[in-house]
């Protein structure tokens, strides 16, 4: 039964905390990527571009991990259960598998196939 509207999404504050789970999501797997590039027996690098393009991924699972903590706190003060209108936003997700747990069924993201690494806030790790 369709009365013409277009389809309802998930409220403000569900959206806001399952991006807040992908976020989390994509930080443990950057942090695996970084463990696993640190366990490589690659040839010494010494040049400074090289090892801070490396270091970029430190950066980006720490942002990762941050912008989940902030997305997971706003979900949480959104005090509003009107539904978002779900096409619009949708069909700005390119990632089908992405666009279903955001907007359809809200699953949550694959496991990663490793526990990540876990270093503590502001370590940096050369690789």
């Amino acid at each position: 039964m369709s009365d013409g509207a277009p389809p309802r999404g998930p409220t403000l504050a569900l959206l806001a905390t399952r991006i807040a789970q992908e976020l989390g999501h994509l930080g443990a797997l950057s942090e695996q990527v970084q463990t696993a590039l640190s366990r490589c027996s690659l040839c010494p690098i010494e040049d400074r571009e090289t090892l801070s393009g490396l270091q970029g991924i430190d950066r980006i699972s720490q942002g990762l991990t941050d912008l989940a903590r902030l997305m997971d706190a706003l979900g949480t003060q959104i005090c509003t259960d009107l539904p978002l209108p779900q096409t619009g936003l949708a069909s700005r997700v390119t990632l089908n598998e992405l666009s279903l747990r955001l907007f359809q069924d809200g699953e949550t993201p694959p496991a990663a196939a490793h526990p990540p690494f876990h270093a503590g806030a502001g370590d940096v790790h050369f690789f």
